[in-house]
């Protein structure tokens, strides 16, 4: 269990606002950079939803910790039949219901017991999970997760997925497991792994510990030489986001590329999970 004094309920409350503002989450660091990377995190979740041919109009959604509303902007857009979730945030929350009256959004910690409530076809924890650091709390949020899923849904989550999860953890507020933690873990609430989606091979910060390690190396070189580029020569907003911007364009074909062909990732994944047929019963 990572030994950690990060208190989530100040850290996210500080953060996020639920404005759309892309610049508070990922990499703010890295200016526009976000504007690329999201359109990139898009593409995985529609070759999710493809594969698992989800028609919106007839999915009932849940979004657990929805922070700036990215996702729930897209909910909307793809006329989802009804969208609930919970963030941490009281004013993430206060500003995405006034944004989206129609949906049932509520303000709660998904590592307290009854956090969740109600069934949704398509249930969401996308980069959520690795910021619960206790490993207690961390269960009791897949608990409530699986909680959420209708008899026919999907749980889709996102992580890195590392082999040695302890070389991964320089931030107070991240903790990464093993594609096998969650599994044991999912089996045991009678879920089943059916599906998982690289998001990113070169973008965001790669693992070096993981599948395709020669492959985690060079991204994460890539990776640390541009980041640092930007951090050095532009302390300016303007200068950032051009930076940031040009940064991100350059790696999108390679990007896309990689993404078109590999069925894993040293980078961030989605993995799905539904339930096994003994407890669809």
């Amino acid at each position: 269990m990572k030994n950690s004094n990060f208190d989530p309920s100040h850290y996210w409350a500080n953060l996020i606002s639920g404005d759309l503002d892309l610049s508070r989450v990922g990499h703010p660091e890295l200016g526009a950079y976000n504007r690329v990377a999201y359109r990139v995190r898009l593409h995985a979740l529609d070759r999710v939803l493809r594969a698992l041919s989800v028609d919106m109009r007839r999915t009932r959604v849940f979004e657990a910790a929805f922070g700036v509303g990215f996702y729930l902007a897209e909910w909307a857009r793809r006329g989802a039949l009804a969208v609930s979730g919970l963030d941490i945030s009281p004013d993430a929350v206060k500003a995405a219901q006034a944004r989206f009256p129609s949906f049932k959004l509520r303000q709660a910690d998904l590592g307290v017991d009854g956090a969740a409530s109600g069934q949704s076809d398509l249930v969401l924890a996308i980069d959520v999970l690795y910021h619960i650091v206790d490993d207690a709390r961390w269960q009791v949020a897949l608990a409530n997760l699986a909680n959420v899923v209708a008899r026919d849904g999907h749980l889709v989550l996102t992580d890195k997925f590392p082999d040695n999860p302890s070389h991964t953890d320089p931030f107070p507020h991240v903790r990464r497991r093993s594609l096998q933690t969650y599994d044991d873990t999912l089996r045991r609430l009678g879920f089943e792994r059916v599906m998982i989606q690289p998001v990113f091979v070169f973008m965001d910060d790669p693992l070096e510990d993981g599948c395709h390690p020669l492959l985690g190396k060079a991204a994460n070189l890539q990776w640390r030489v541009g980041t640092k580029i930007i951090r050095t020569l532009a302390p300016a907003r303007r200068l950032r986001d051009g930076l940031g911007l040009s940064f991100g364009l350059c790696q999108l074909p390679f990007e896309l590329l990689a993404l078109s062909f590999l069925d894993r990732s040293p980078n961030l994944e989605l993995a799905v999970y539904r339930r096994t047929p003994a407890h669809r019963e």
